[in-house]
């Protein structure tokens, strides 16, 4: 929808968006780039900023409803995120998930994927991807070292649209442009007429 340029739509799913999850709200601040690219910065920062305004509305009602229920609002684990972090045995973990022992979210294997991706995707990447991406960044470290569990990699969601974006540059795929269409679907469409004689 951002990169559509869909900006009525984009409002329209932050409801049913903030409701699965919360964080959604700093989510919506990645996707400016998107959307800037397609329309005007000020249809943009109008269109995300009705977003996260909706997103903050649902949020508070969320909270209003669920007002009697025990617990916080949120906890705060910086510190034993620093400790974990900078703990070396953290990287070597294992787990038991659904009967299944595998590696922990932070396991240096998982972790050295991750890089080796980033290394390879980063260059050929769409600028305007980066910017979605470095985004994600600023919002996510923040947020993960101060209130996330420490230790699992899903606290990083926010930036998953865009790991899987870099997974495919690293994989080969040409920086493609952003348009109405899905990135994806354009560079499609150029290989596709690339191989089309002309008449």
């Amino acid at each position: 929808m951002a990169t559509g340029g869909r900006i009525g739509a984009l409002i329209a799913l932050t409801i049913p968006a903030t409701i699965n999850k919360e964080s959604y709200f700093f989510f919506l601040a990645t996707l400016y780039p998107l959307l800037s690219h397609v329309s005007s910065r000020r249809d943009a920062s109008i269109g995300i900023g009705a977003a996260m305004s909706v997103s903050l509305a649902v949020g508070l009602v969320i909270k209003f409803l669920l007002r009697d229920t025990p617990g916080g609002i949120v906890e705060l684990h910086l510190f034993r995120s620093l400790d974990q972090f900078s703990n070396l045995g953290t990287y070597f973990h294992s787990e038991l998930t659904y009967g299944i022992i595998g590696p922990s979210g932070m396991f240096v294997g998982t972790l050295l994927f991750i890089a080796v991706v980033a290394m390879r995707g980063w260059p050929p990447c769409n600028p305007v991807i980066k910017q979605h991406i470095a985004i994600g960044a600023a919002v996510t470290l923040p947020l993960v070292l101060l209130f996330a569990f420490p230790g699992e990699l899903r606290n990083f969601s926010i930036l998953s649209i865009g790991f899987v974006m870099l997974l495919g540059y690293a994989l080969g795929g040409a920086a493609a442009p952003i348009t109405g269409n899905s990135c994806g679907a354009v560079r499609s469409v150029e290989r596709n007429e690339a191989k089309t004689p002309p008449d």
